[in-house]
């Protein structure tokens, strides 16, 4: 994009993704290989054990910060889209899956996602 003077603008939403890109941490391979193995878990407990998962919901206190770092976890999720600075889902209201409708289910889920995103606290928290 040119402006008048035939300098260009500065790209405004490539220097945004930047910084939110640069903020999640590069992953060692035994935080690559917890990740990995957490989507898993969630999805057996919320399958063979929902009885558990709704108890750790209603104790599950704060709300979601949209940073998006959930959706980083195991992959980069393809529903993932960022409108000012905030992370959304595309299919938030139409066919999320059951791993992202109980996400974060207990403080393992926060440790682990504290892993690609240690600097910027979940929202979500539970009282001892």
């Amino acid at each position: 994009m040119k402006n008048i003077n035939n300098s260009y603008a500065p790209d405004y939403e490539n220097e945004l993704r930047m910084v939110r890109l640069n903020q999640f941490k590069p992953l060692s391979i035994w935080d690559r290989l917890c990740l990995i193995l957490g989507g898993p878990r969630r999805w057996l407990l919320s399958v063979i054990w929902p009885a558990y998962v709704s108890r750790q919901i209603s104790k599950r206190q704060g709300e979601c910060k949209c940073c998006g770092a959930c959706c980083r976890m195991s992959w980069f999720c393809r529903n993932l889209e960022y409108e000012n600075s905030m992370a959304t889902c595309r299919i938030y209201n139409a066919g999320r899956k059951l791993v992202c409708e109980v996400f974060p289910v207990n403080e393992m889920d926060l440790a682990d996602r504290n892993r690609v995103k240690p600097n910027h606290p979940c929202g979500f928290y539970w009282k001892d």
